[in-house]
């Protein structure tokens, strides 16, 4: 201590803030410390006076010291603040021009990004110039090259067509053959080294002269069909004697030529005779028949076959084309089925045997019994009865090719195919002839009924009498029901379905027929119109089946009204005939039954008054 008080100063962390503002490129201006700078600032104004020699006066002493000091700091203190807010005016100052600064060459650094973008701008403005240009260049280059295509084109087919046109003029004339023509395409058609180039010469030849329709070219015509036919001979035997020789590569030759040539089936036809022809011939000789059973052996040959057919898989990979490959694989594998083969032919043979020799030859002489010279009561009964059992043999037939026919030959489809066809002939033959026989047996059965009806109905059956005041039906329909009712019963246990109702409806309205014909013999009162009306009931019972069909309802539904005819007065005749089935006759039978009432002749005028209005209705 040296016992004066020291003078006040600046502290030194203080200056080094103060000179931050204006000495900013110094190392020193810009480090400093607050914590020292504060201590420097107290300690400058709180230094003892002198060395205290007693403790009393030591305390005076501080006291004096300390008050002096404390507005010694406060002096050095406003002198700092006042000093500070002089520095931070100085360095917000310094904070607006940086600003200002930074501002300003902000702006000029955004004006010069701006002038790159706007020079990118238009350099890619320029660009997509540049390339639609190009673009339209390219375009009209390949529209100059399609045009230099098309007229290349057109003149080749210009010069091909004046040399085919040179061509066939040469062939028109028949004296072209003893004379060398100098037409390139008219002597490789003529030259038999030269096949595979003719075969497509002579192809375009057959279409060009086929859009040409002048008769003076008959000659050329014919002549290309000649080289034609020669010209693809030629082709298949140079394909058989290369496939003789083992040359795959030959064989590809002529096989791709015959196929342009569009005879794809045809050398795939050769192929495969040839290989049935040299390599199953090989093979039957070197077959040892050891067995009794020729199922076996044809089992053994099959497997030989199925041998030989793996071999050629690759060799027709090797010689056509891969879309021709799988049809000359199938082609091969189905004329190789041997067992397929016989298996249709047995059928075959079976069909024509069984089915049109013997079933046929039934069928002709069970309709023998329909002869006239044969005709018994029950003759068409017989035939139902025989028909029954012929039938049963036709399913027969029918059963046989489902259970064993169609199971063996399901991966052969030509040959069941060819089966099928064998056994629809078959079935239709005897169908028709079915058919022939029913038809003859309704006209047997209608001459039977007539003759039924002509021997026991009697004259006074429909007329006032003692029979007609009994409930039974009369004698002739009597007889006729007991003619139909085994014969129905027949029919519907022998025909099914459709066959039946047919033939059931064909039945009713034949008798129909010639059961008017027969009533337009007789005269009817009402007691006889009462008969009537038994009788038909009685034959419509008869007709009666569990599907009866709606043409036999209305059949017998006609013959009620019929009956009722005779039996209504003669005044309501007219609104009767009007609102029933009658109006479906013509007028003349209408008027041929209206006259067999017993009362015609008197009450004529009241039966045609009534008649008058309702005969507008009636057909012609």
């Amino acid at each position: 201590m040296t016992g004066h008080s020291s003078v006040p100063g600046p502290s030194a962390e203080l200056e080094k803030l103060l000179a931050a503002a204006i000495h900013t490129n110094e190392a020193h201006a810009r480090v400093y410390n607050a914590e020292t700078m504060v201590d420097e600032l107290l300690s400058s104004t709180w230094e003892p006076i002198a060395e205290p020699t007693r403790r009393h006066s030591t305390r005076h002493a501080s006291f004096t010291q300390q008050t002096t000091s404390l507005n010694a700091l406060q002096t050095v203190l406003s002198d700092s603040i006042k000093r500070l807010v002089e520095h931070r005016k100085a360095v917000s100052s310094r904070i607006a021009e940086l600003e200002h600064d930074s501002r300003r060459v902000s702006s000029k650094f955004q004006e010069g990004l701006a002038k790159p973008d706007q020079l990118l701008m238009h350099i890619c403005a320029q660009m997509e110039d540049l390339e639609e240009r190009f673009s339209k260049v390219s375009s009209t280059a390949v529209l100059i090259g399609d045009k230099l295509s098309t007229l290349d084109d057109e003149r080749s087919r210009v010069l091909e067509t004046d040399e085919l046109m040179e061509a066939l003029l040469a062939l028109n004339d028949p004296s072209s053959k003893l004379i060398k023509s100098s037409n390139r395409l008219f002597n490789t058609l003529h030259d038999s080294n030269q096949l595979h180039e003719a075969s497509r010469i002579v192809k375009k030849m057959s279409v060009f002269s086929s859009e040409l329709s002048s008769p003076t070219i008959a000659y050329a015509v014919a002549e290309i069909e000649r080289l034609s036919q020669t010209i693809e001979n030629n082709l298949l035997t140079e394909f058989s004697n290369e496939q003789e020789r083992r040359n795959v590569a030959g064989m590809h030759k002529c096989a791709q030529s015959l196929i342009e040539y569009n005879d794809k089936e045809k050398v795939a036809d050769r192929y495969v005779w040839n290989v049935m022809c040299d390599r199953l011939a090989k093979a039957a000789g070197e077959l040892a028949v050891s067995s009794l059973d020729p199922i076996e052996d044809l089992d053994a040959l099959f497997t030989k076959i199925l041998s030989i057919c793996q071999e050629q898989f690759p060799v027709i990979d090797d010689v056509f084309p891969a879309t021709s490959c799988d049809s000359i694989r199938e082609l091969l594998i189905e004329r190789s089925e041997l067992r397929g083969e016989l298996i249709t032919k047995v059928f075959s043979s079976f069909a024509a045997s069984f089915g049109d020799q013997y079933l046929g030859k039934m069928l002709e002489l069970t309709r023998e019994i329909l002869q006239e010279q044969r005709l018994t009561p029950d003759s068409a009964l017989q035939f139902f009865i025989v028909l029954e059992a012929l039938l049963k043999q036709i399913n027969f037939l029918d059963e046989q090719f489902s259970s064993l026919i169609a199971s063996s030959l399901e991966n052969s489809p030509t040959q069941l195919t060819i089966c099928e066809e064998s056994k629809r002939k078959c079935l239709s033959k005897l169908e028709s002839s079915i058919s022939a026989g029913l038809q003859q047996s309704l006209i047997v059965i209608e001459k039977t009924v007539t003759q039924i009806l002509t021997a026991n109905q009697g004259k006074g059956d429909f007329v006032g009498g003692q029979l007609n005041m009994s409930l039974s039906s009369s004698k002739a329909c009597q007889k006729c029901t007991e003619l139909f009712q085994p014969l129905i019963d027949t029919v519907c246990r022998v025909l099914i379905e459709e066959n039946r109702n047919r033939f059931i409806i064909a039945l009713v309205r034949s008798f129909m027929e010639l059961y008017l014909q027969h009533l337009r013999k007789f005269r009817f009162d009402p007691d006889g119109a009462c008969m009537l009306l038994r009788d038909v009931s009685e034959y419509r019972q008869v007709f009666r089946s569990p599907s009866l069909p709606t043409a036999v309802d209305d059949t017998f539904d006609l013959l009620h009204e019929i009956a009722n005819l005779f039996a209504l007065p003669p005044e309501n005749l007219g609104g009767f005939v009007r609102e029933g089935k009658l109006a479906t006759l013509n007028k003349q039978t209408l008027h041929g039954i209206v006259k067999r009432r017993w009362d015609y002749k008197t009450n004529s005028e009241k039966i045609a008054a009534s008649l008058k209005d309702s005969m507008k209705d009636v057909k012609e």
